[in-house]
């Protein structure tokens, strides 16, 4: 989940630092959170919680690793889904 509202994209590299740690698989604009979302395939060394950095058109974007799902049923029910 990125800080901001600049969303993953698939084949976006994920870093911790300068190591390279996974890839995005897909990734996009969140409404309900107001942020950017992705799915990442990731080293396995890699915890919930976690501070990356995706490469987003050439330039860093924070994010942090979260587990699914992103949204819980509460926040979807509240949307009309």
């Amino acid at each position: 989940m990125t800080e901001g509202r600049q969303p993953p994209r698939d084949g976006n590299d994920v870093r911790d630092g300068e190591r390279r740690i996974g890839r995005v698989t897909s990734g996009n604009f969140s409404p309900v959170l107001e942020r950017g979302i992705g799915m990442a395939l990731l080293a396995p060394d890699v915890e919930p919680g976690a501070a990356v950095t995706i490469e987003v058109r050439g330039r860093p974007v924070d994010a942090n690793v979260v587990t699914l799902p992103f949204v819980g049923p509460r926040a979807t029910a509240r949307q009309g889904a």
